[in-house]
């Protein structure tokens, strides 16, 4: 972490918020990505069995979620550079609490859909792009 630090201290506090962004990605993809990718029985714990897990598109999430890890760690490096991998994470979940999430929950239910999924997504949806106007509002 010294690393990341001194690599980017012209602007600290506004890049320290790009960071954390990179770290609350690994840090909620670490437990889920390749777990998704490789075991139904896992990503049936990851969205609480409330959705489906046993087609192919599981194991594509799970490659999504895993490239998603892997470019929040080179984010650590080169914050700035990365801000689009932030920008994806907005636009797809956005769209997924959108089309699969608030539907679902609308028709069936609280219940229906996965806690902890839908609350880290609205979060991120609403988070991500505060620190990106922060960050690039000042540029």
């Amino acid at each position: 972490m010294k690393y990341v630090l001194r690599v980017v201290q012209p602007n600290s506090a506004r890049i320290m918020l790009l960071l954390t962004a990179y770290i609350a990605n690994m840090l909620i993809l670490l437990p889920v990505a390749l777990g998704t990718m490789i075991s139904s029985k896992w990503a049936e714990l990851v969205v609480q069995s409330r959705l489906p897990v046993d087609s192919p598109f599981r194991i594509l999430v799970g490659c999504l979620w895993t490239a998603i890890l892997f470019c929040s760690a080179v984010g650590l490096f080169l914050p700035r550079q990365m801000v689009g991998i932030l920008l994806l994470h907005i636009v797809y979940k956005s769209l997924f609490l959108g089309l699969v999430i608030f539907p679902l929950w609308r028709r069936r239910g609280r219940n229906a859909v996965p806690l902890g999924i839908t609350v880290s997504f609205v979060l991120i949806v609403l988070i991500w792009p505060m620190i990106l106007w922060v960050e690039f509002a000042s540029s």
